[in-house]
Order: C-alpha cells, then structure tokens, then sequence
C-alpha cells in the first residue's frame, strides 16, 4: 500500500476478507458470508471450508525460515474432492444465530460484510476454494444466486437485530469467489442496496481481467463501489499457462486501462509467484510491469500445494520453498522501492 494513497484502504490479510467463528476479530471487521446455492437447500457460508484458515499464504519467508525442515508436498492426502475438509471452528448454526464467539466484542470492532460469488468459467488446477463451474451445478443457476444472496443478506440483518447491532453501517464492503464479474454488474449492485453501508465504506469486487469493460466497471462506481482486485497473476504467457488461467498480458493492460478511465478510485493487482516453469526473471518482469501500472496496492502470494487439487496429485509442479523465498525478496525490494509499504507478509 502506498503511504500516500488517497481514501481507505480497510482489507484484511491477504487482501482477501475472511470470516472464522473461533476467531472474532480476526483481520479488520467481522464478516457475514453470503454465498447460497439452489441445490444446497440451506445457506452455505461458500467460504468457510477454504478462506477462513487464509490459503495462498506464502510457504516461506525470507531466509529466516530456510533452516527449517522443508515441507514434503507430495504427503499432501487426496481424497479426490475439493475442499477436504471444514477447518477447525464451530459449525454455522441451522437457525442463522450467531454463535457466541461471534458477537465478543462485536460493536467495539469495525464490522464488514463478505459476499462470495462461487461461480468460475473454469477451475484452476490449484485452487480448492468453494467454487463451480456450469457443469457442476446441479440443478443451481447463476441466474438465481442473486435473489437468493440478497435472501441470505435480510437473514443476517434479522440475526443481527436479535443480537441488537442491527444499526452499525458496514465499513467494508468484499466481493471475492470464485468470479464476480460473471455476475451481471446491475444485479451486483442490487447485492450492494442490501446492505446498510457508511458513508466512507470501501467497496470491493474482486475482478478477472477477461471480463472487465468501462460500462461494468461505471455501474460498479455507481453502486457504491470505490476499489476493484484485479486476478494478474503473472505476466508471464507461459506461467500464466502453467495456472490455468485463461486471460494474457493484453488483457490486463486493457483492463487497467479500463479501470483508469472509469475513474475507479483504487485497485489492487494480485499476484502469484511459484509456478511451475516460472524464473526469478520471469517473476521480476511480472513485477515490474505491473509497478508499471502505478497501482495503489500489490498483493503477492506463494503458490501452495492444496490436498485434492489437480496439482497436488502432480509432485513435479509443485513450488520450492527457497526458490519462493528468493522471489519474496525479489517482490520486497522492488516494491518498496516503488513505494509500496510492506504492511502484511503478503500485501504491500
């Protein structure tokens, strides 16, 4: 984050908002997730079983960490499904009541609101988040998920009355997935309306450079959204191949030009390092060229190796530690030199 940058900038850790009940207070704000599938017939905390213990953190850091013993990523289980497990944390009531951990402290914290969009036009081989692709809904539409998000929104807000901190505005706002930008931006705003927002609240949508154009990103800005997340990754042709991901270093310089013209006031470009195939200069010039957008904020992450993933079943993909550790340093250097604050392991 750069010292001097205009207006707030209230993400926690990882840039991306998480929510654990064991944990109140963890990052800024509490969340209250939102993410309800048709076939599911019950409301579904979609990020739960993967954000809440913060994944894409980084598997070393600095040289501190390399006397450590190394992590054997082939003794990750598979069990052929993704996500594994739930982390450790009290289960979501049925009734929607907070449970007691939630509600420590509550109204002496700044309080957000997450909502997780689980949709995506195709998976990545590392990723393990709650998310779908059209062939695995079941019977769920994407056509139906606003409805019943704005449905889950009205629950918490009766949940929140019980607790009698109906009244707080939300001071941040996240959108993350999965993609929300495969959700049309109108009906995204309509999700916006829901909320009971402060004046000064920060709004983000988590965006894939594929689908960003001016015309979504202006009804973003006149829902309220303030602060976009644009999914780089890398700038690089071959690692961004190695990912999966869909989208080429065209399509980030036209979506950052998009940003810039709608007036977007703030944007954070993420980043991921670690990929197989990728070099320390590969993982340089993706720096360098997205300092070269004069961002206000960069997050970097280290790819880690997730149980029942495609490349957890892949040995010979999988990330080393050290080398890691020297493009986290790489990554230090260049953006504090830019400066860009280091204010978190992973969030400059």
């Amino acid at each position: 984050m750069r010292p001097d940058a205009s207006g707030p900038l209230r993400a926690p850790p990882n840039d991306r908002p998480s929510w654990n009940p064991q944990q109140p207070g963890a990052g800024d704000s509490t969340k209250t997730t939102c993410g309800v599938l048709a076939d599911a017939g019950a409301l579904v905390s979609a990020r739960v079983q993967s954000r809440a213990t913060g994944r894409r953190t980084m598997t070393s850091v600095g040289r501190s960490l390399r006397g450590g013993p190394a992590r054997d990523h082939r003794a990750v289980p598979q069990t052929g499904c993704v996500p594994n497990a739930l982390p450790d944390g009290e289960p979501v009531p049925a009734t929607g009541v907070l449970p007691e951990s939630a509600t420590t402290d509550l109204g002496a914290r700044p309080f957000g609101v997450y909502l997780h969009v689980p949709f995506c036009a195709s998976r990545c081989g590392y990723c393990d988040f709650n998310t779908y692709t059209s062939d695995e809904l079941r019977g769920a539409s994407r056509s139906n998920f606003v409805g019943q998000a704005i449905a889950e929104l009205k629950l918490a807000e009766r949940v929140l009355a019980d607790a009698a901190i109906s009244e707080r505005p939300v001071s941040t706002v996240f959108f993350g997935g999965g993609t929300p930008t495969l959700v049309p931006p109108a009906a995204l705003a309509d999700m916006i309306a829901s909320i009971p927002v402060a004046d000064d609240a920060e709004i983000t949508v988590e965006c894939n450079p594929d689908d960003v154009t001016v015309d979504m990103l202006e009804t973003y800005r006149a829902a309220g959204v303030n602060r976009v997340s644009l999914g780089v990754q890398s700038m690089s042709a071959h690692v961004l191949a190695a990912l999966g991901r869909t989208h080429d270093q065209r399509n980030v310089e036209r979506a950052v030009d998009a940003i810039k013209a709608s007036g977007m006031p703030s944007f954070n470009l993420d980043l991921i390092y670690g990929a197989a195939g990728e070099s320390v200069d590969d993982w340089r010039g993706t720096v360098e060229a997205a300092l070269a957008f004069e961002p206000p904020h960069i997050s970097a992450y280290g790819l880690t190796v997730e149980a029942g993933t495609p490349l957890a079943s892949q040995p010979d993909r999988h990330p080393d530690d050290d080398d890691q550790a020297d493009k986290y340093e790489l990554a230090d250097d260049l953006l504090a030199g830019a400066g860009l604050a280091n204010y978190e392991v992973s969030n400059w």
